[in-house]
């Protein structure tokens, strides 16, 4: 059977170990998964406000570009697939 693009997520830790999940459409392990990518954008987004507010070098601002990218396809996903 495969669900959604069958690309494993992040669903948070167990006994100190990562999980990840290849969840169903609208299940509840895809609503976790969703909700960790929207916490983990959340806590990013606060890295880089704390990082340009301070005095950072553009060496060091670009080293945010590749995860904020990913961060912004992960909401992307999330929020395009009610819409879909």
């Amino acid at each position: 059977m495969i669900y959604g693009d069958d690309e494993p997520r992040y669903a948070g830790e167990c006994g100190g170990k990562a999980v990840y999940v290849i969840a169903a459409p609208g299940g509840t392990l895809e609503a976790l998964a969703d909700a960790r990518d929207l916490e983990s954008a959340r806590a990013l987004a606060s890295v880089v406000r704390a990082v340009v507010g301070g005095k950072a070098t553009a060496e060091e601002l670009a080293a945010f570009v590749p995860l904020l990218a990913d961060a912004l396809d992960r909401v992307i996903n999330v929020a395009t697939r009610g819409v879909e």
